[in-house]
């Protein structure tokens, strides 16, 4: 999630860490929109590339 306001189900932590969550990194079946977004929509190879240390980094 780039821009916008949200609310969110809870989500797996198998899938989302809490640091990944801060960083806006979300599962979009769990998003409601509260206003407009701006999303940026990456598979989940993507995201596991990203993640060597099982963490998702704002600078990649």
């Amino acid at each position: 999630m780039l821009e916008g306001e949200y609310r969110s189900e809870p989500m797996s932590r198998a899938h989302i860490s809490e640091v990944d969550e801060a960083d806006r990194l979300i599962l979009s079946c769990s998003v409601y929109p509260l206003s407009n977004l701006l999303l940026r929509l990456e598979t989940q190879t993507v995201i596991k590339e990203k993640r060597p240390n099982g963490r998702y980094t704002k600078e990649e």
